[in-house]
């Protein structure tokens, strides 16, 4: 498949990306810096009513630092973010701009970069001509995602998070352990009210039941039957 790539110059070798992650190329200005911000970002500028982080590719390839000269460029790329797959637009200051080629996909030779070359994680490939390497990259792959949080302001998140995003690979969930329940209190009994001690009843003996008084009625019938047998008793005398 026929892509086409803008090809620019950074301290003396070629890089390529792909048009179609090429939003424009500027003329130099200098970038507004902004303070406690990535030790990568030389600031910003405004482009097509939009604030746009410039940042230094010859700080992010290791290369020793230059002043900007009369074919200084900047060249705004399309970035995704990985974490919320929104379009981010980033200004990388190239030496120069070459030209815009088309170049078939069967001609890209593999980068052959170790598996620790940090670069073999955005270059995608080579070509060679006229004794001249020119180097594919991967505008998705340039910036960690941690170096893009760093230039949105957003707070930095391992980078391992983005890797299994890719890849489809969803985090475990873990169970909360739920905390465990809160014992009530014992209910407190209700004190029983003390009981009252019964009153000692105490039995009459024979004695005293002798020494209680008897009522009045009783008297008066006793009295009435002991006249009558008196005078019965007279009237057997009188009658012998």
């Amino acid at each position: 498949m026929i892509q086409q790539y803008l090809t620019f110059i950074l301290d003396s070798t070629l890089y390529a990306v792909n048009v179609f992650q090429v939003q424009e190329v500027l003329e130099y200005e200098k970038p507004t810096p902004i303070p406690c911000t990535s030790e990568l970002m030389l600031g910003i500028i405004r482009s097509r009513e939009k604030n746009i982080a410039v940042i230094d590719l010859r700080k992010k390839f290791s290369l020793k630092p230059k002043a900007p000269g009369k074919d200084t460029r900047i060249v705004v790329l399309e970035v995704k973010d990985l974490d919320n797959g929104l379009i981010n637009f980033y200004g990388i200051v190239a030496d120069n701009v070459v030209e815009v080629f088309d170049l078939d996909d069967e001609n890209l030779e593999p980068y052959s970069g170790s598996k620790n070359d940090e670069a073999s994680r955005f270059v995608t490939g080579v070509t060679l001509q006229d004794n001249k390497y020119t180097f594919f990259l991967n505008v998705d792959r340039i910036f960690s995602q941690d170096e893009i949080d760093s230039f949105s302001g957003k707070p930095v998140i391992p980078e391992a998070k983005y890797a299994k995003i890719e890849t489809g690979e969803q985090k475990p969930k873990t169970k909360k352990a739920k905390a465990p329940a809160k014992s009530k209190p014992a209910a407190k009994e209700k004190a029983k009210p003390a009981e009252k001690p019964k009153s000692a009843v105490k039995k009459k003996s024979s004695a005293e039941k002798e020494k209680a008084p008897v009522k009045t009625g009783s008297l008066l019938k006793t009295a009435e039957i002991k006249r009558n047998e008196g005078g019965n008793r007279r009237k057997k005398t009188q009658a012998k």
